[in-house]
């Protein structure tokens, strides 16, 4: 590890963490803010982890359409 620089899985627990107290906090000081707050976080998740999904398959189901096609 470079000195100075943390390791990912802490930012992005700290990252994490602070969506969630800060919905929270938002909910209780105003409920639809919070609930506005929340749901946006959890969607921005979603749609980030169906990216790296679409980046990983992406290429290995183009060369299975490719290889079938092929024997076709």
């Amino acid at each position: 590890m470079i000195r100075g620089h943390r390791p990912a899985y802490i930012a992005s627990g700290f990252a994490t963490v602070t969506l969630i107290v800060a919905s929270i906090w938002l909910y209780r000081i105003h409920p639809l803010a919070g609930i506005t707050f929340g749901s946006t976080a959890v969607a921005l998740a979603v749609l980030g982890h169906l990216g790296i999904l679409a980046a990983v398959l992406g290429p290995i189901v183009a060369r299975r359409r490719r290889a079938i096609n092929r024997r076709k």
